[in-house]
């Protein structure tokens, strides 16, 4: 199991590569993404294209941001490293080898597009939005 995740996080990393130096989404970069991500490629599309990804990190630290996945229905997720806040992140990584939610998949493709918000919080707000990420999949 954790060999097959590897090696598709390792597949995911070269197809984002090639979509970054050809500066889209190509249909061949697509195809290949399905064979990864099958109906998971889709709901990550359609997050890219119809929800607000946005990358928050706080004023002056750049490399320790986390993402934020508003859906048009107004649902809420945080994505991390390797963690999502949706509940079917959970039952992914407890029950099937794939290793990122649509979330995390659009996360991915936002940052190798581009199409993403940034938002800089100061540190106090930084550190209030990342709890709230981690407390919202808590009972």
């Amino acid at each position: 199991l954790v060999c097959a995740t590897a090696i598709g996080d390792g597949v995911l990393d070269v197809l984002c590569a090639r979509a970054r130096r050809e500066g889209t989404l190509s249909d061949a970069t697509l195809r290949d993404l399905h064979v990864l991500f099958d109906k998971t490629l889709q709901s990550a599309v359609d997050l890219l294209d119809f929800a607000t990804i946005t990358r928050l990190s706080p004023r002056g630290a750049e490399g320790r941001a986390f993402w934020k996945v508003q859906s048009t229905s107004g649902s809420v997720y945080h994505c991390f490293s390797g963690y999502c806040s949706c509940q079917a992140f959970a039952f992914l990584v407890a029950h099937t080898s794939q290793s990122l939610c649509k979330h995390q998949l659009a996360v991915r493709l936002a940052d190798t597009t581009g199409r993403f918000a940034r938002q800089e919080l100061d540190a106090d707000m930084w550190g209030v939005e990342l709890l709230r990420g981690c407390g919202e999949s808590m009972p």
